[in-house]
């Protein structure tokens, strides 16, 4: 495979994975209670995050992140970000959270801020 092909065939796929994470974050705050799941709030909670995930998926915040092979880190970055974002959620949704889960946010959140390219 051409090296200007292979590019984009990368930054696309993460672009992807990025915009399915966008909806499980953006779903996870408004998920119902287990009572309530098959209610009208749980489904405008899914609709809400899902119009988040496609509203993300067309329009990227940086456009370049998916076109450009260079601009990979961007990509790469937030994907750890929202993983990271994600650890957190699921720690402060706990009933009795304990601090090693905690704990899993924060290497994450380093590795997305290592990743990304800082130097201009």
């Amino acid at each position: 495979m051409d090296g200007r092909r292979a590019a984009p065939s990368l930054s696309l796929p993460g672009h992807l994975a990025n915009a399915v994470l966008v909806y499980v974050v953006t779903w996870r705050p408004t998920d119902a209670s287990p009572l309530e799941r098959e209610s009208a709030v749980a489904a405008r909670g899914r609709i809400a995050a899902l119009a988040a995930a496609v509203v993300f998926a067309v329009h990227p915040p940086r456009v370049e992140a998916v076109a450009w092979a260079s601009a990979f880190p961007y990509c790469l970055s937030l994907t750890l970000l929202l993983l990271a974002l994600l650890a957190y959620l699921n720690y402060a949704t706990l009933e009795r959270p304990s601090k090693p889960m905690v704990m899993g946010a924060e290497p994450l959140l380093l590795t997305a801020y290592f990743s990304h390219n800082v130097s201009r």
